[in-house]
């Protein structure tokens, strides 16, 4: 659902997620999910870099 809202519904031809460096849960669950690690953001959190993931719509498994 969510991915036909993003890219069908509103067009975009991205999804971007940001979460803490250390986080490994939340990166795991990016990972199995299909997002591609794109680069560290240094400082984004207060108490942590984030690690900035992403999914172009044409590598969005839920629309092929």
């Amino acid at each position: 659902f969510l991915a036909n809202y993003v890219f069908g519904q509103l067009g975009c031809r991205r999804l971007t997620v940001r979460c803490k460096r250390h986080n490994k849960h939340a990166r795991m669950m990016a990972d199995r999910f299909g997002f591609k690690y794109e680069s560290v953001a240094s400082r984004f959190f207060p108490d942590d870099d984030a690690v900035v993931l992403r999914m172009f719509k044409e590598e969005c498994p839920w629309l092929r």
